[in-house]
């Protein structure tokens, strides 16, 4: 079906390039093409990071001489959504761009940016496609003026020009050829951050960094700011920090790219890309936050070896002392979260696992009485009676005849009804939901800290916002971006297993594979190398084993998991 084939051309994506070949064949239709290039003729493939990859290496990269490999980095976003992903999420995300099916959104949940760009069109550059007619014949379409945030040519600085096509989620074989791109606006004249980011970007397109570890990237980020003084006792002082890098740019210009934030708000993007909290934050704010910093992505790579994640010269010592002095001011009232995160120089998840490993309750309660109230409390009857929402309130005589003393019938009528209480004032929604969504990385975090065998979902999120059963379906019509926000930060089932692997090895590092298995709750027929060698199986050949022992069939698997002896682990691998 496919005769010749030109390219593909530098930094050219998958998408155009299948665009220039359909276009150029006569007679075959879409479904005909893609049987042809896939073997399945219903095929759809994202726009960005398209699947079918190994097919595609059999009837086109092979022709051409590239590997699935080779087309994963050099035409397609990979390496940009990479490069602050864990390298083990990046090895799950190139198996997905290999198999027929597209890949799951939720492995590149926090790549999405998360300003509201509305519908993104295809750039291109007029000085680029004028050199590409004259000496080619035909142009493409080019990677680099495809990414979120670059408004400008990296190779002539000149104003990318906006195409009349709009890509949307997925395409089914009817990607556009860049020869027929009309012009329909131009967008605002970049300003100099706007050059140096679209060069950052080609950077990583070029180079295909390795992926950075966020603790390392963290020291470095503490490094430069340590430099700039912006840092006090090791904490950061966000005022400052939102303030200088607020005045980069004019109020404006931050909403003209969607970033605009409020540098009195301590939760503001750019504070939480700093401390590296949010799984969530974009490669577009990292790259501008590391400008800011006089950070370039050559130098970070440059650097990072030389960082090494320093531990306390006596680290038992150390932990014996925190420990002590968290034992002592657990229990005193006068003692807040953020007090003892402070004073002890540690953060929340460590603060929370010296708790756990001390065995103080959580929440910080001194005894079994009032732990029984505030797990009454925290169910959603319990909340919503005491809101006076629905129930009345029940009343002791002593508070009683304290307000029959006021000689205010009418106020106490109302302490004593049923009735909802009156608002004072309309409640603004769009700020509320602004708010909560502002906390939910923090209420995973937390989620994900003291209760490692909960899932982060949406129940579990609701637990932590101020308002219960009696909120119901409404919330979703009230708050529509807070439902969508905590489907979108809702943990995959994977990840949830995963985790729990982690925990359960991190507890008992001593459990051979078949017991992590037991105690984690994973299916016995899971097949998935990323779960098995979290467990602790090794892949020999083309078996997976447990190191140190004989084989013998367990679970389906053919390995070594314990000993032969155990009847009632040799009656459940039987049947």
């Amino acid at each position: 079906m496919i005769s010749y084939i030109e390219g593909p051309h530098e930094d050219e994506p998958l998408f155009s390039l299948l665009a220039r070949i359909y276009g150029g064949l006569i007679g075959p239709s879409r479904a005909q093409f893609a049987q042809h290039l896939f073997g399945n003729p219903r095929l759809v493939i994202p726009f960005e990071f398209p699947c079918g990859i190994e097919a595609l290496t059999r009837t086109i990269g092979s022709r051409v001489g590239l590997t699935a490999e080779d087309l994963i980095h050099r035409h397609t976003m990979f390496p940009i959504a990479a490069f602050l992903m864990p390298a083990e999420l990046a090895e799950r995300v190139k198996v997905a761009m290999r198999g027929d099916r597209a890949v799951a959104m939720n492995l590149l949940k926090w790549h999405r940016d998360p300003a509201q760009d509305g519908l993104r069109h295809l750039n291109f550059c007029a000085k680029c496609r004028a050199g590409d007619l004259r000496r080619v014949g035909h142009t493409w379409w080019r990677r680099i003026h495809q990414v979120p945030g670059v408004v400008c040519c990296p190779y002539h600085g000149e104003p990318l020009e906006v195409s009349q096509f709009v890509p949307g989620q997925f395409w089914k074989f009817d990607y556009p050829v860049a020869d027929d791109a009309v012009s329909v606006r131009r967008p605002r004249t970049p300003d100099g951050i706007d050059v140096i980011y679209a060069r950052d970007v080609q950077w990583m397109l070029r180079n295909h960094p390795r992926p950075i570890d966020p603790d390392r990237l963290r020291l470095l980020y503490h490094e430069q700011l340590d430099r700039r003084g912006l840092l006090q006792g090791g904490q950061l002082r966000r005022t400052e920090f939102l303030h200088q890098f607020f005045a980069q740019r004019s109020e404006h210009e931050w909403a003209q790219r969607h970033l605009l934030f409020d540098p009195n708000d301590a939760s503001a993007w750019p504070a939480q890309t700093v401390k590296n909290k949010a799984n969530h934050r974009s490669f577009r704010m990292h790259l501008l936050v590391m400008r800011f910093l006089d950070l370039s992505m050559e130098s970070i790579h440059a650097r990072l070896e030389t960082v090494r994640l320093r531990a306390p010269a006596n680290a038992q010592q150390s932990e014996d002392r925190l420990r002590e002095q968290l034992r002592k001011r657990w229990f005193d009232p006068a003692w807040t979260m953020n007090a003892l995160k402070a004073d002890l120089g540690i953060g929340i998840v460590r603060l929370l696992g010296l708790a756990n490993m001390e065995g103080l309750p959580i929440p910080r309660l001194p005894n079994a009485e009032r732990a029984k109230a505030y797990r009454m409390k925290r169910t959603r009857h319990r909340k919503t009676v005491c809101s006076g929402r629905s129930r009345v309130t029940p009343t002791q005589w002593r508070t009683a005849l304290r307000w029959l003393g006021r000689n205010d019938r009418t106020w106490v009528r109302k302490r004593l009804s049923s009735q909802k209480r009156r608002r004072g004032d309309v409640v603004d929604w769009r700020a509320r939901e602004e708010e909560y969504i502002g906390k939910l990385p923090h209420f995973a975090s937390r989620i994900r800290a003291a209760r490692p065998f909960r899932r982060v979902c949406s129940a579990s999120f609701i637990s932590f916002l101020p308002f219960g059963a009696s909120m119901g379906v409404s919330m979703y019509k009230k708050m529509p971006r807070l439902a969508q926000e905590m489907r979108r930060q809702t943990e995959t089932t994977e990840e949830f297993t995963l985790r729990r692997i982690r925990v359960i090895r991190q507890l008992h590092p001593d459990f051979p594979p078949y017991r992590v298995r037991d105690r984690a709750t994973v299916d016995r027929n899971c097949r998935d190398p990323v779960l098995l060698r979290a467990m602790g199986y090794v892949l020999v050949g083309a078996r997976w084993k447990c190191p140190g022992g004989t084989d013998h069939p367990l679970y389906g698997l053919a390995v070594a998991t314990g000993p032969e002896t155990d009847s009632a682990v040799m009656g459940r691998a039987a049947g």
